[in-house]
């Protein structure tokens, strides 16, 4: 998604500018996870707040925790461990939607594909 700003209602005073979620950084961007090793991917934005976070398709092995620092510091976190019950192909979708607006257009989609393996 292309980062924009788009001025927003909030709270009656149509001056707020919001800005939509951008994507500044990933520490893990390897789709391919091991049986029995831990996977931690940390993901970055920007952007105005508060923020929503659904989760459309999470793997059981997964989880994701969205903390909120600031509108320059919100960060995504997915972690977990696979089983061997776990090889195969996953989806991973987590929206992230802020004052930009509610259509799944203008949120964040954090989508990855990946795939579980045993050496």
């Amino acid at each position: 998604m292309q980062d924009y700003t788009r001025l927003a209602q909030i709270g009656g005073d149509e001056d707020n500018v919001c800005r939509a979620l951008s994507l500044i950084g990933e520490t893990n961007n390897i789709l391919l996870i091991e049986v029995d090793e831990f996977y931690s991917n940390l993901l970055t934005f920007t952007g105005s707040i508060p923020i929503t976070m659904t989760e459309l398709f999470m793997p059981n092995f997964l989880t994701a925790t969205l903390t909120v620092i600031s509108e320059s510091d919100i960060r995504l976190l997915i972690e977990g461990m696979p089983r061997p019950e776990d090889i195969g192909g996953h989806t991973i979708d987590v929206l992230l939607n802020n004052c930009v607006g509610g259509l799944p257009a203008d949120a964040y989609d954090v989508l990855r594909e990946i795939e579980v393996y045993q050496p």
